[in-house]
């Protein structure tokens, strides 16, 4: 698998989304709590190295912690407002390596000591992009952002294997709900197709 270089680290360009390992809802507990925690296990186990856990709300957080994955490269996604770092540290059981946020977000996320991302739509600005180390988009992509991130040395994220030929700093973050999905999308190496 190739790797791409993000905060001072290689990284494999596809990981590991942990926001719907679960069955019961997008906020909800896990059917099974110990397949959900497993199913984070085996993806490390299988060459993943880069986690994105969605933070404060939602199990993902919860289920992170209990893994307790070592040596992987942690992406806290924020969906609300935390106060601070040590808000972001406490759930996650560990300082994050890359904080991802909304646009509207950025400046006083900025001021952590944490690498920043942006969480963009098909409308985001450049001007936005120039402080960040990512930017997590949509999928599919739309052509100009990709090449911005390729031109400016920024990571494009996205769900899709499907984004990994747009350009070489791209990555995929896919979200297994199950243990059998880790192992169907983890256990060899992922397709990739054409880029959007």
């Amino acid at each position: 698998m190739k790797t791409v270089e993000m905060a001072g680290r290689a990284i494999n360009r596809v990981g590991l989304s942990a926001g719907d390992i679960k069955a019961t809802g997008m906020w909800g507990e896990p059917a099974d709590r110990k397949h959900a925690v497993a199913a984070i296990r085996n993806a490390v186990e299988m060459g993943v190295d880069v986690i994105e856990v969605m933070v404060p709300f939602g199990p993902s957080a919860d289920l992170f912690r209990e893994a307790a994955p070592r040596d992987v490269f942690v992406i806290a996604r924020l969906t609300s407002e935390l106060p601070d770092l040590d808000a972001v540290r406490y759930r996650l059981g560990r300082r994050p390596d890359l904080i991802l946020v909304d646009e509207h977000r950025l400046e006083p996320v900025s001021t952590w000591g944490v690498p920043v991302g942006a969480i963009v739509g098909n409308r985001s600005s450049q001007c936005l992009f120039s402080p960040l180390r990512a930017v997590r988009g949509p999928y599919p992509a739309l052509r100009r952002m990709v090449d911005w991130c390729e031109q400016a040395g920024v990571s494009y994220i996205t769900n899709s294997t499907n984004i990994l030929d747009a350009g070489e700093r791209t990555i995929a973050l896919l979200t297994p709900a199950s243990l059998r999905d880790v192992e169907r999308l983890f256990g060899a190496t992922p397709p990739v197709a054409e880029p959007g």
